[in-house]
C-alpha cells in the first residue's frame, strides 16, 4: 500500500489544526503571545503553502518552496526582534489578578532554602504556576542543586520540582514549580494514536518486502532493529527515572518504516541524561545494523544473494558505498548484483538512524546538540536542518517527509532539566560529535567522480 499520495493532505490538515490550537492558547497572552503565535505560523507557513498547491495540482519548482523557507526564517527573526522588545514593557503593564500557584507559606519556605554557601538569591519574581530567584551560584551546580533539591524537600515535600537553568540574561536562575501528576498518566488517545501507527508502520514495511521479493527478510529485520532502537531508550529512561511517551512509529512508503520517536514526559535531571537517552538507541541501531550489513555483505560476496539490484544504488552513502567496494572489490562493476536480503536491513537500519540523528529538536540529533551546545545553539540547528531539507526536497521525497514531520511535530526543544548549567564530560563530546559525522556519512552520496574512481557503479 502507498501512503505516500496522502501525505501531503495529513501534514496539511495537522498544520492548519495545529495553528489553530496555538492561536487559542497565545490569545491569553496579549500581544507577546499573539507574536510568539506569529512566528510559528511564519515558520509553518511555506510547507501549508506548498502542500496546498500540491494538492490542487500544481506542482510548482523547488525553488519557490527554497524562496518561501528564506523568506519565513527572514520573517522569524524579525518578530523574534519585536518580540523580545515586548516582553520587557509586557512585565509593567497591569496583569488580570490570579489565584497563585504556590501558597504564601511555602514561598517563605523556598526563600529560606538558599544561602551564601550554594545559591546567593538577589531577585524573586512570582510567575504564573511558579516562582522565580535570580542570583549567584556559589558552587558547582550539580552539587548546589542537589543542595537545593534536598533542603527544598526537607520544608515542602515532594510537591515541587527546584530547577537551576540559565536565564535570559545568562544569570545562573532557580525556578521551582509544582509537580505535575498529570505528566504522569498515560493518554488513551496517546496509546490508540501509537497503535495505529504501529499497524499502518507493520502494513508499509510488510508491502516493501512483498514488492522486493523478500518480506519476511525485510520485515523481521527492520522491526528488529527499530525495537532494539525503542529498548535502548527505555533503558535509559529508566536509568533516569524518566517517564516517557507510548512510541509513535513513522511509516514510510519508501522504506516501510522510519523507527519511532518519543516525548520525555517528566523533567530529565541532566544535560548528560539527554545525552544518554538519544545515544543509547543511536548507537544500538547503528552497531546492530552495521552487524548485518556486514553479514549481507559477506553471503552475497558467498553466491547466497537472491535480490538483483543495480549497484549504483551504492553511489547513495559514503558509508555502504565505501563498505560494499571493501567486500566486493570489482563485483560492483556489472549491470546487476544479486545481493543478500540482509544487505537492504542493515542499509534500512543505517538510514533510519541517520535520519534520527539529523540535530533538529526533539530527534536523537537534537538532543545531542542541546546536551552539548545548549539550547540556543539547538535551537538555530534545528533551523538550518530544515533550511538542508528544504534544498534536499529536490532529490528526495524524504527530505519533504521529515522536513514536515520535524517543523509540525518535533521542531521543540527539550522542557528544562533540572540541572541545566553542567557541561558534558569531553568523551561523551567527542562521541556526540562522531555521531553527528557518522550521520553525514551514512546519508551524503558519493559524488560520480569518486564513485567512478572506487569502481562503483
Amino acid at each position: 500500500m502507498n501512503f505516500f499520495p496522502y501525505l501531503p493532505l495529513s501534514l496539511l490538515l495537522v498544520a492548519v489544526v495545529a495553528l489553530g490550537l496555538g492561536f487559542q492558547r497565545a490569545r491569553r497572552f496579549g500581544r507577546a503571545g499573539l507574536l510568539a503565535w506569529a512566528r510559528q505560523v511564519v515558520l509553518l507557513a511555506p510547507w501549508p503553502l506548498y502542500l496546498g498547491l500540491w494538492l490542487l495540482g500544481y506542482f510548482p519548482n523547488v525553488l519557490l518552496l527554497l524562496g518561501l523557507l528564506l523568506l519565513s526564517t527572514w520573517g522569524y527573526v524579525w518578530l523574534g526582534r519585536q518580540l523580545q522588545r515586548t516582553e520587557p514593557t509586557a512585565s509593567q503593564e497591569p496583569q488580570p489578578p490570579s489565584l497563585p500557584a504556590i501558597p504564601p507559606e511555602d514561598v517563605k519556605q523556598m526563600q529560606g532554602i538558599f544561602g551564601i554557601e550554594t545559591f546567593y538569591a538577589t531577585e524573586t519574581r512570582l510567575q504564573e504556576g511558579g516562582i522565580v530567584f535570580r542570583g549567584n551560584l556559589r558552587g558547582e551546580p550539580n552539587v548546589v542543586h542537589g543542595r537545593l533539591t534536598a533542603a527544598l524537600k526537607a520544608r515542602c515535600g515532594d510537591r515541587y520540582d527546584l530547577f537551576l537553568t540559565e536565564g535570559p540574561d545568562g544569570r545562573p536562575t532557580v525556578v521551582i514549580l509544582p509537580r505535575n501528576p498529570k505528566l504522569r498518566e498515560r493518554s488513551p488517545l496517546q496509546l490508540g494514536l501509537a497503535g495505529v501507527l504501529a499497524v499502518v508502520s507493520g502494513i508499509a514495511v510488510f508491502g516493501l518486502g512483498d514488492r522486493l521479493g523478500a518480506p519476511l527478510e525485510l520485515t523481521a529485520g527492520t522491526v528488529g532493529i527499530v525495537v532494539a532502537r525503542e529498548l535502548a531508550l527505555r533503558w535509559q529512561a529508566r536509568r533516569y527515572q524518566v517517564l516517557l511517551t507510548p512510541p509513535f512509529l513513522l511509516p514510510s512508503s519508501q522504506i516501510g518504516s522510519f523507527g519511532a520517536f518519543a516525548r520525555v514526559k517528566t523533567p530529565l535531571p541532566s544535560r548528560k541524561a539527554l545525552f544518554d537517552l538519544a545515544i543509547a538507541p543511536a548507537i544500538t541501531s547503528i552497531v546492530l545494523s552495521l552487524l548485518v550489513l556486514g553479514v549481507g555483505l559477506r553471503l552475497t560476496a558467498l553466491g547466497q544473494g537472491t535480490l538483483e539490484l543495480p549497484p549504483q544504488i551504492f553511489q547513495n552513502s559514503v558509508v555502504v558505498g565505501l563498505l560494499a567496494r571493501g567486500v566486493w572489490g570489482k563485483a560492483l562493476q556489472v549491470d546487476l548484483l544479486a545481493v543478500h536480503p540482509w544487505v537492504l536491513v542493515g542499509w534500512l537500519g543505517l538510514v533510519i538512524s541517520a535520519l534520527h540523528l539529523m540535530p533538529a529538536g526533539q530527534l536523537d540529533g537534537g538532543r545531542i546538540v542541546h546536551a552539548i551546545y545548549g539550547r540556543r545553539t539547538a535551537g538555530w540547528t534545528t533551523l538550518l536542518t530544515l533550511l538542508a531539507l528544504g534544498v534536499a526536497v529536490t532529490f528526495t521525497p524524504i527530505a519533504l517527509y521529515w522536513g514536515g514531520l520535524i517543523l509540525i511535530l518535533l521542531r521543540d526543544r527539550e522542557r528544562p532539566m533540572l540541572e541545566e548549567l553542567s557541561e558534558l564530560d569531553g568523551d561523551r563530546e567527542a562521541l556526540g560529535i562522531a555521531a553527528l559525522f557518522w550521520m553525514l556519512l551514512t546519508l551524503v552520496p558519493l559524488s560520480p567522480l569518486v564513485a567512478e574512481r572506487l569502481g562503483i557503479g
